[in-house]
């Protein structure tokens, strides 16, 4: 084996002004300026006999057939296999919504993306890697019981499942100089709420500005967005010590919103520097190895959506999951994923994952980094645990899938490590 060689970029995703944005079913103005730029980050790893890539961008999401385009572009460009490309999204709800862009946008996104690790192949340098762990408490669980709009609907619950580990997977040349890093921390980037209409990454923006201010601006900060599924950001907005319990004092002012997103990023950045500078031991004789599992999830028979009636797509080369589920309504055809790297495993599963079989994942895999990536391959909306089903609230009632679809995921995620752990041995 030789020595392991890394690679990092990141590409500006950012499309014009005026498309419309994702994440809200109620904000249907189009988009009206940028706060921020929008990347396709990447991480190429390669030790002589096998090269993984990540690529993260700042989307809510990217469904199956775009994500297959852009395997097969990196594919063609670096020659690296699909299976070991593992494609997913921050889950910015303040970037262009994928499922309204016609044809050429969408090129031009997969494009861009597959660009992006491209680039990461031909910056190839000799580096290590180490790994890291720390905590934080920007992300809390937003099933609340006692929500004043409906029980278990979207109010911060710190009593609440949690999982508030943060992982450091950073990179480190010879010389000393740190590289970037992949942080995974489970939270929606939701502080800038319904009514902005400019671009922009959320808190992740503040997160990766913490690394860029303290490793300087050539370095880059990959934001691994976790199992976030029923995960809010810890903002001052909900009271849930109050009883009677209020509504959310939700600010008019940008101003005023963008000092909490600043706040609750840094938080998180804050916590992922330290794990990182913790980090004393960094391995260039790594193993590199992936497992790509198609998986069928069954559908429910009554369809959920919690933002009303579907809206018109474009018809485009790429079919949304709509189109999807229209064609086979007892299931919808996804993926897991999982890249080992040396003593770490990337755990790729589609959609809005609670953050229950984050901490399941990681308390049956017998590695202290287990990285858990929602989005991850595909999207397919919320997969939510038979306990909240039976609850009820806004994810069961948004969910396309059965209570047993988080149990399937996971099952073939445990199979996909334990493959890999046995090839290793």
């Amino acid at each position: 084996m030789k020595k392991l060689r890394v690679g990092l970029s990141e590409t500006v995703l950012t499309p014009p002004v005026g498309v419309r944005l994702s994440g809200y079913g109620d904000r249907t103005a189009a988009s009206t300026g940028v706060l921020d730029d929008l990347y396709a980050k990447a991480v190429v790893l390669d030790n002589g006999d096998r090269r993984l890539a990540l690529v993260v961008c700042d989307l809510l999401g990217l469904g199956r057939p775009i994500v297959a385009a852009i395997r097969e572009a990196v594919g063609r460009h670096t020659g690296i296999a699909a299976s070991d490309v593992m494609v997913t999204a921050t889950h910015t709800h303040c970037g262009p919504d994928v499922d309204l862009l016609g044809d050429a946008a969408l090129d031009q996104l997969v494009a861009l993306a597959s660009g992006s690790v491209r680039a990461a192949a031909g910056a190839l340098t000799d580096a290590g890697v180490g790994f890291g762990a720390g905590t934080c408490l920007t992300g809390v669980s937003r099933r609340n019981p006692r929500a004043p709009r409906a029980p278990y609907f979207l109010y911060s619950y710190p009593e609440g499942t949690m999982d508030t580990r943060v992982l450091v997977l950073s990179v480190r040349d010879p010389a000393g100089t740190m590289r970037g890093a992949v942080v995974n921390y489970a939270c929606h980037p939701v502080t800038l709420g319904w009514n902005e209409l400019g671009m922009s990454k959320d808190y992740v923006e503040h997160t990766c500005g913490v690394l860029k201010s303290a490793w300087g601006p050539r370095a880059v900060p990959v934001f691994l967005q976790g199992c976030a599924g029923n995960v809010n950001p810890r903002w001052v907005y909900d009271r849930p010590e109050v009883d009677p319990i209020q509504p959310p004092d939700w600010p008019e002012s940008l101003e005023d919103r963008l000092r909490e997103t600043r706040r609750l990023g840094r938080m998180l950045g804050g916590a992922a520097l330290n794990a990182a500078e913790s980090v004393t031991r960094y391995e260039r004789d790594v193993t590199l190895d992936s497992r790509l599992l198609e998986v069928r999830l069954p559908l429910r028979p009554d369809p959920g959506d919690a933002d009303g009636p579907p809206k018109p797509r474009p018809q485009t080369r790429y079919p949304c999951r709509a189109e999807r589920i229209e064609r086979d309504p007892a299931a919808i055809a996804t993926e897991i994923q999982v890249l080992r790297v040396g003593p770490a495993f990337l755990v790729g599963l589609p959609g809005e994952i609670f953050v229950e079989y984050q901490i399941e994942l990681r308390d049956k895999i017998a590695s202290p980094f287990v990285f858990v990536s929602g989005l991850a391959g595909d999207y397919v909306g919320y997969v939510t645990p038979p306990a909240a089903f039976a609850e009820g609230g806004y994810e069961p009632t948004a969910t396309f899938v059965t209570p047993e679809a988080g149990g399937i995921l996971v099952a073939a995620a445990l199979d996909a490590v334990r493959s890999l752990e046995a090839r290793a041995a």
